[in-house]
């Protein structure tokens, strides 16, 4: 069994992450321990998080095929009875260790879970035959070993056999994130950051005492409903890592080089000299008993990350983990970013683009001004920070206001009220219609007080399925930004005037009172073009009602007058 590790891709986001995203596996972390892993990566690849359902810190368990391909340049190793092996006796690369053929995931962080893997899978090159271990299994150290690309056959899944139990999203309980702060040198690079024993080094300000930094930048965006505060994250450093050397967990040893890549060994060793320089430091009881605990680890300048952060998806189990890259170090937008990763949170889009919502920090604001940048509706509601002020059906959006007037509303600024936002729930009937969320943003003191003018006093619709769960992995994707008099007119689906399910909706923007609210008129239309024109409804929702409509004018037939 091990425990789940995922990191995120964020290709187009100004270098955030690479164009892939990883999952690794380390040995069941149950019992606590620090310095027990042992890093796998068994699938790389566009998307993974949405594609295989996985979050940081589920446990699992490998199952493989009986009949595994011959490996080359070696034996061919022993098949185990019943087609089941352990991680532990999978063949390990510590460079690039690739399981291709994965067919599926659909887990967590901290879940337990069985690999399911096809029957047919690549050749494996091999360093050496590794001898049977009783009853057919083997252990990783007696597994062949490619320095170079090994792969992993015969892995037909995953099978989740014990869920983590998620605690990112707000109930009612604050959620108090913890954390321990490593701050890295190597290879002759210095450390990127300076830590100081008073509040004056950089770290310091960057956390907790600077103009912005991550302990208001949590409450603010959160209403307070997650909290950053320096007596549960820590900050140690200056720590030097050795360059290059091997690191080790029980018989398993990996070769790492810092100097040239920054890969899974690479990230064990930077992640061990950290730990182990924490429970010097005296932080020992702290690290051994706080769960979903995240360990950021900022790197020098130097280092050969093609990323500027990394982040785990998720945060079940012991912990998790955060990469930042030096020439980042100072960046509050890709802490806040990854920790959001950590949250169990996904990128930001527009349109065909995963990152293309500018007015979310899980996406591209191309800004580099320091300040604080929330999320969107969506992705608030995801982690339990807003509410609706109201989530409509179909048969209630012409009819439901909190104006007294059908369909109008009056939404408040984002950054004045946690009850924020309309939901246009279409989809609950069971035929297929995006869910929309509409809110008003603006640039306050400290909320959003980055928000691009752009942006600025808008009102968003953005298209989000998603849930607040922890299990949920729907993205968010805006698909209106509004100013006064702006108008957004949806898809269609046509359910023949039925009044329950489907048609579509028009959001208009009537008012903005700059800085406080918007006012907006919904209208839901079940036909495209009018031809019930006796019904005094407003069926197209174009603002003309039966007779009033060209399109009724058009089809009556012409009057004899005498």
């Amino acid at each position: 069994m091990s425990a789940l590790y995922v990191d995120e891709r964020k290709p187009g986001c100004n270098g955030f992450h690479l164009q892939k995203d990883f999952i690794y596996f380390t040995p069941n972390d149950t019992d606590r321990s620090t310095n027990g892993s042992a890093w796998r990566l068994v699938a790389s690849g566009d998307n993974l998080v949405e594609k295989y359902k996985v979050l940081t810190g589920d446990l699992v368990q490998l199952r493989y095929s009986a009949a595994s391909p011959p490996v080359p340049a070696a034996a061919t190793p022993p098949a185990s009875p019943g087609g089941r092996r352990m991680l532990s006796d999978a063949p390990v690369d510590p460079i690039d260790p690739i399981d291709p053929g994965l067919d599926g995931i659909d887990v967590l962080t901290g879940d337990l879970v069985q690999l399911r893997y096809s029957a047919a899978s690549p050749p494996v090159p091999a360093a050496a035959t590794p001898p049977a271990s009783p009853g057919g299994r083997r252990m990783l150290s007696d597994a062949p070993v490619d320095p170079i690309d090994p792969i992993d056959p015969g892995l037909d899944g995953i099978d989740v056999l014990s869920a983590t139990e998620g605690h990112e999203i707000y109930t009612g309980e604050t959620i108090r994130v913890k954390s321990m702060v490593y701050i890295l040198s190597m290879c002759g690079w210095p450390a990127s950051m300076t830590v100081e024993v008073r509040w004056g080094g950089a770290a310091q300000r960057l956390f907790f005492t600077g103009s912005s930094n991550i302990k208001d930048y949590t409450s603010s965006c959160s209403y307070g409903k997650s909290v950053y505060e320096p007596t549960e994250n820590f900050i140690v450093g200056n720590i030097d890592v050795n360059c290059s050397g091997t690191v080790a967990s029980g018989s398993l040893k990996y070769a790492y080089d810092s100097s040239t890549k920054c890969d899974a060994a690479e990230q064990f060793a930077w992640r061990l000299a950290g730990d182990a320089a924490g429970r010097a430091a005296g932080y020992g009881d702290f690290m051994d008993n706080s769960l979903r605990r995240r360990i950021i680890m900022i790197l020098p300048r130097e280092v050969k990350c093609q990323w500027a952060g990394l982040g785990s998806v998720g945060c079940g189990g012991r912990f998790c983990t955060v990469y930042i890259k030096g020439s980042t170090q100072g960046d509050i937008g890709v802490y806040f970013h990854e920790l959001g990763h950590t949250q169990g949170l996904s990128h930001a889009g527009k349109g065909l683009v995963e990152y293309g919502d500018t007015s979310d920090v899980m996406g591209d604001d191309g800004s580099s001004t320091q300040g604080y940048l929330c999320t969107n509706s969506g992705n608030m509601f995801r982690i339990g920070w807003n509410a609706p002020l109201a989530s409509l059906s179909p048969a209630l959006t012409n009819i439901a206001s909190n104006m007294g007037v059908p369909g109008r509303w009056l939404l408040p600024a984002t950054s004045a009220a946690d009850v924020n936002f309309v939901a246009l729930n279409y989809s609950f009937v069971g035929v297929p219609f995006p869910n929309l969320f509409i809110s008003f943003r603006v640039r306050a003191d400290s909320y959003d007080n980055i928000l691009s003018s752009s942006n600025n006093n808008r009102v968003f619709v953005h298209v989000f399925n998603g849930t607040a769960s922890d299990r949920d992995y729907n993205r968010t994707n805006l698909v209106a930004t509004l100013s006064s008099g702006g108008i957004y007119r949806s898809g269609f689906a046509d359910t023949r005037g039925r009044q329950d399910a489907g048609g579509g909706v028009r959001v208009s923007v009537l008012s903005i009172n700059t800085g406080v609210s918007a006012t907006i008129q919904l209208c839901r239309f079940t036909e495209l073009v009018e031809t019930n024109c006796e019904d005094t409804i407003d069926n197209d929702c174009n603002g003309l009602t039966d007779a009033e409509d060209p399109a009724c004018r058009a089809t009556r037939s012409p009057q004899l007058n005498l």
